[in-house]
């Protein structure tokens, strides 16, 4: 079975994509990185006290592309782990989900190549 080809990693691909793997480290400074642009992002809704009763589409935007970043550099680590991206589905279930978060955070990956590409340190 042949590895697929390393890719340059790029923060875009860090935060949006789905193929490779990341090191926790990435992981902690993409969640970090995001969780600081939705703290700004949502500014002007802080200057009123409150938020508006029905999400307006750049509420509606902020909040995809923040989930779908999370999904994606969860995914990034389970296969890291030599796991399915699959499993980024338990981060829907209570208390499971927290259980997962700190697995992917906290827990080294594989330290050689697998079926998801090279370790995240090494590039080829």
């Amino acid at each position: 079975m042949a590895l697929p080809t390393p890719r340059v990693a790029t923060v875009f691909w860090a935060l949006f994509g789905f193929d490779g793997r990341i090191s926790r480290q990435t992981f902690w400074l993409g969640f970090a990185l995001m969780t600081a642009l939705t703290a700004v992002a949502l500014t002007p809704y802080r200057s009123t006290g409150v938020l508006p009763e029905e999400p307006d589409l750049y509420f509606f935007v902020l909040a995809v592309l923040l989930l779908w970043s999370e999904v994606a550099l969860a995914v990034k680590r389970l296969h890291d782990r030599g796991l399915s991206g699959l499993f980024v589905l338990l981060l829907a279930l209570p208390f499971v989900n927290v259980a997962l978060f700190v697995f992917l955070g906290l827990v080294p990956g594989e330290p050689r190549a697998n079926r998801y590409g090279p370790g995240p340190d090494r590039r080829g």
